[in-house]
């Protein structure tokens, strides 16, 4: 069966091309022009290749959601703030809240909602704007939706047990995205990311912290400082009380949120590095992908198809300020512990891939000399 796949792919890749040498005069469309240049990518040859051999999803199924859920949700616009509950959801897709708590003391939506998810991975719910993915293991969500004032960006965990102190042990890529929130914080809004090394006792040292603004804020300003895990992957901090994230059943992703002492909100994201051998070549696949700006305060998902040298389009661009054209963008630089970055007009972004090569978040500011933007991408498999 490889040999026959690895046949039709040798086969598929020389048709794309044949198809692709029109004369400099025609005006047919080129196969695989997905972005309508007038040229053939590499990254659109694979998306043609991987549509035909049905390598373009795996298998999901209503059962996949049936458990226990950690959720985070992020907003901005005028009604910018974060939440987390839990969420029940039962075989049918009936999701039941409970523990909610959001940055204004409120406990957030307590009714019950239907949870959908399609063979592709994709849920929906009754609310028309949102829409999410689950990730290739299974145990990830990430979605965004909402209306103007409330719009929002989620991740979703599931619930594991058995974690023990130890399990924060290691090196981590730490990325923040923060707001004002509706304290009227002198806080800017915009990300910051560092370093993070903690040892088998859960204290964290933070290092090569930055910040869009310029400078970075509690708890990057404060090192050492002390993670609490426990046996339900609940990690909280008594150096701020509003801390409150969850590890991943794979140990390799922490998402929080919490609230700083000058009112600024946080969604906080942590990936664990601290292993070599990563290039371009890994980010090559087809990705789901979701993105928020606090400029014009919109969120946005895509999907993204990278090529083995970090060439992507970004095609199916919706976003809740309007509908874009696809998006051709190159990332020249791939560090061997999983950091990447992209070209000088990007200078600002840095993004980090997890250790299973399914996750990628990254932060820059957009037009960071004209206009502003600070942004969060999160990527999934």
């Amino acid at each position: 069966m490889k040999y026959l796949q690895n046949c039709i792919y040798k086969w598929l890749v020389v048709l794309v091309f044949m198809f692709t040498l029109k004369p400099a005069t025609s005006n047919a469309a080129l196969v695989g022009d997905f972005n309508g240049d007038g040229t053939v990518s590499i990254a659109e040859v694979q998306m043609v290749i991987n549509s035909f051999l049905g390598l373009t999803a795996d298998t999901y199924s209503q059962n996949d959601l049936t458990g226990t859920w950690y959720i985070f949700q992020y907003i901005t616009g005028s009604n910018s703030s974060w939440a987390r509950a839990t969420l029940s959801v039962s075989s049918s897709g009936v999701a039941t809240p409970s523990n909610g708590l959001n940055s204004d003391g409120g406990t957030g939506q307590t009714a019950a909602m239907q949870l959908n998810v399609s063979a592709n991975g994709e849920i929906t719910t009754t609310d028309s704007t949102t829409k999410m993915f689950l990730s290739s293991n299974k145990q990830l969500i990430v979605g965004t939706g909402g209306l103007v004032g409330d719009e929002s960006i989620y991740i979703g965990i599931k619930a594991s047990s058995g974690f023990q102190q130890s399990d924060l042990q290691g090196s981590w890529r730490w990325q923040d995205f923060l707001q004002q929130g509706n304290s009227g914080s002198s806080w800017a809004n915009g990300w910051q990311r560092s370093n993070v090394s903690i040892n088998s006792l859960g204290t964290a040292t933070v290092s090569g912290g930055s910040g869009s603004s310029g400078s970075t804020t509690v708890p990057f300003t404060i090192s050492p400082f002390k993670l609490d895990l426990n046996s339900q992957g609940i990690v909280t901090t008594s150096l701020l009380k509003s801390f409150y994230g969850v590890l991943s059943t794979d140990k390799n992703l922490l998402v929080a949120t919490y609230t700083n002492g000058d009112g600024s909100i946080a969604l906080s994201m942590f990936v664990r590095t601290g292993v070599t051998g990563f290039s371009l070549a890994n980010m090559q696949g087809t990705w789901n992908t979701n993105f928020m700006s606090l400029k014009d305060f919109y969120w946005g998902r895509a999907v993204t198809v990278f090529d083995a040298s970090g060439n992507s389009i970004i095609r199916n661009i919706v976003q809740s300020n309007g509908v874009r054209a696809d998006v051709s963008k190159s990332f020249t630089i791939m560090s061997n512990d999983g950091i990447f970055g992209t070209n000088a007009s990007d200078a600002t972004f840095s993004g980090v891939i997890s250790l299973d090569k399914n996750l990628m978040i990254g932060t820059v500011t957009q037009d960071a000399a004209a206009n502003p933007a600070p942004s969060l991408f999160i990527w999934t498999k």
